[in-house]
């Protein structure tokens, strides 16, 4: 089962979110009006891949990057989550598919399942 360790990635400067400060980002910052933090979010995800092009280019694994974007999109999906208060609901969110696996390649689209009781 893939587990998403931000630490453990090397890939210096990647601006990943912290799943422990997801909310303390300034990407979804409380100083931010909700559109303007969620104006951020292409402008995030555009460095993201750009940084994990990057690090291909020079010959990075190719299974970190793959990873990295995993976890990156798990920190977007749990800043989000939490910025809409949806984990005080009994809303569940699941990662399915490659991204699910933890193998999220660029480009790749970002397959998740919403489940309400």
């Amino acid at each position: 089962m893939f587990t998403c360790d931000v630490a453990s990635i090397d890939l210096t400067p990647l601006p990943l979110l912290s799943n422990d400060t997801a909310t303390d980002n300034s990407l979804l910052s409380e100083q931010n009006t909700t559109d303007k933090a969620l104006l951020g979010i292409p402008e995030w995800l555009a460095q993201i891949n750009e940084d994990i092009s990057r690090a291909l280019e020079r010959g990075a694994n190719i299974r970190q990057l793959v990873e990295a974007r995993a976890c990156a999109i798990d920190s977007l999906l749990i800043a989000l989550f939490k910025w809409f208060e949806l984990d005080k609901t009994d809303l569940a969110l699941f990662a399915t598919g490659g991204y699910g696996r933890g193998e999220l390649s660029l480009y790749s689209d970002i397959d998740i399942l919403l489940l309400s009781p």
